[in-house]
């Protein structure tokens, strides 16, 4: 998968899109956040 980033399908190198996938992949750190008070909230009431 990391070398598929990189190239498009014409095989040349695309860092703009390479760039954009990964911003796109990446969880904003709100939603992390409130995953991890949920989780701690549901491992208090089991």
């Amino acid at each position: 998968m990391e070398n598929s980033l990189k190239y498009n399908s014409s095989g040349y190198r695309d860092k703009v899109a390479e760039r954009a996938i990964r911003a796109a992949d990446h969880t904003p750190h709100e939603i992390s956040q409130l995953i991890e008070i949920i989780k701690k909230i549901s491992s208090a009431y089991g």
